[in-house]
């Protein structure tokens, strides 16, 4: 050990005064100064009571939950290691945490790592995460303890998983006061992805809330969120089996009256589009000065631009539009249009608006305005490009020049 922290105090010295020329010149010589400390103990000056904390380790009596993935919520992890053996990031730390400070020794602290002192009230806190994970997964007497082993000034963490018995689906119901809600019910019923004997998992549950939110508003229900469904879950039923229950709120059906006015509970309501509007010159760095000043009607959309002059033929910009006024809202043909506007390869900002019109009558239909707002890509640019050749020996230089024009005849042809 003596002879270690000799060697350790004289490769320091020559460090100093080397300086950060040297090391730039052997950039190696970092890698074994780094090496060299390691050897000396890195653990070995830390205050009384401080352990550093050099490996976690989780013991579980079945592989069902990915290792990688109870890791990720271990609050506290190691010092990096360089080809599994060497802390080289901690060493070349503690070699600038050593004496007296100096600009070169900053800096080597700065591009080190400290050391990862352990901390018993994260180690708790993992404890607490990793079985909160495996209740998720329909472990509900599962046990979780952890066990700290000191060596030296050293620790390792243990996290011992017992999971027990894990819980099954018995049932899955689906329930709604909402009349036309009540209808999609059987749908929820037989494409469901919870299966009925499958173990229970919060993941899946959760995938389940998100599908019947996506398919409600699939069908027109635009302003339809999964925050109108509830969950509970049964699992008294001493069988290790619990019913599933989702249930569809209506509008201010599951909040406090006291927080929302009173505002009476009503059903939730599939939407129509009425007006549609596309710009195709709008500015969004300049928003008040893209105000358009033309418009014209073209089968059934109303098309704006700052002046009469248009960057695409209508005919070929209302090809890629597949919903029309009249139609119901559906979230599909709103994605499909996305995604061929972005495939005309001529708008960098592409942004589809809804906005509810104003109902003056209770026996007035649901609607909305739909805003098509495109921002144009430069039509034309150059490319310049430079290379060395090399044939037989004979050396050479190679350039080319490169011309693109993505809206030629205003189709969104490219020359």
């Amino acid at each position: 050990k003596a002879c270690f922290n000799s060697i350790c105090i004289i490769f320091a010295r020559t460090a100093e005064e080397s300086g950060k020329v040297y090391f730039k010149k052997y950039p190696l010589f970092i890698l074994f100064f780094a090496l060299t400390f390691y050897a000396c103990n890195p653990a070995r000056k830390l205050p009384e009571g401080q352990y550093l904390l050099t490996k976690n380790v989780i013991v579980a009596d079945t592989g069902l939950i990915e290792k990688d993935r109870l890791a990720s919520l271990i609050k506290q992890k190691p010092n990096r290691k360089i080809l599994g053996v060497f802390r080289f990031h901690l060493g070349v730390y503690n070699l600038g945490n050593h004496g007296k400070p100096t600009k070169f020794k900053n800096w080597l602290k700065s591009i080190g790592e400290e050391p990862t002192i352990l901390d018993t009230a994260l180690v708790e806190k993992s404890r607490n995460q990793i079985n909160l994970l495996v209740h998720k997964q329909g472990f509900f007497n599962s046990t979780v303890t952890d066990t700290v082993l000191y060596k030296h000034k050293t620790a390792k963490v243990n996290y011992a998983i017992n999971y027990g018995r894990p819980y099954l689906i018995r049932n899955v119901v689906y329930d709604t006061k909402d009349p036309v809600l009540k209808n999609l019910l059987f749908l929820f019923d037989s494409h469901g992805i919870l299966n009925k004997g499958s173990r229970y998992d919060e993941d899946l549950i959760e995938k389940e809330r998100d599908k019947i939110a996506s398919d409600i508003k699939d069908r027109g229900y635009y302003f339809f969120s999964k925050n109108y469904i509830t969950i509970q879950v049964d699992s008294s039923l001493g069988t290790h089996e619990t019913d599933i229950f989702f249930y569809i709120n209506r509008k201010n059906e599951n909040i406090d009256p006291a927080l929302i006015g009173n505002s009476p509970i009503e059903n939730h309501h599939s939407y129509t589009l009425r007006n549609i509007y596309i710009q195709t010159d709008f500015n969004p760095k300049d928003p008040t000065h893209s105000i358009p000043q033309d418009t014209i009607y073209y089968h059934g959309y109303y098309l704006l631009s700052q002046d009469s002059e248009r960057i695409i033929r209508n005919d070929q910009l209302l090809g890629t539009i597949f919903f029309q006024s009249g139609d119901l809202y559906l979230q599909p043909s709103v994605d499909y249009s996305y995604t061929r506007l972005q495939d005309l390869n001529i708008f960098k900002f592409i942004n589809i608006q809804f906005s509810e019109v104003p109902r003056e009558f209770e026996t007035d239909s649901f609607k909305l305005d739909v805003t098509i707002q495109l921002t144009p890509m430069d039509q034309q640019d150059v490319t310049f490009e430079a290379e060395a050749t090399n044939t037989g020996g004979n050396l050479g230089l190679a350039g080319s020049v490169g011309y693109r024009n993505k809206n030629l005849f205003r189709n969104a042809e490219v020359l």
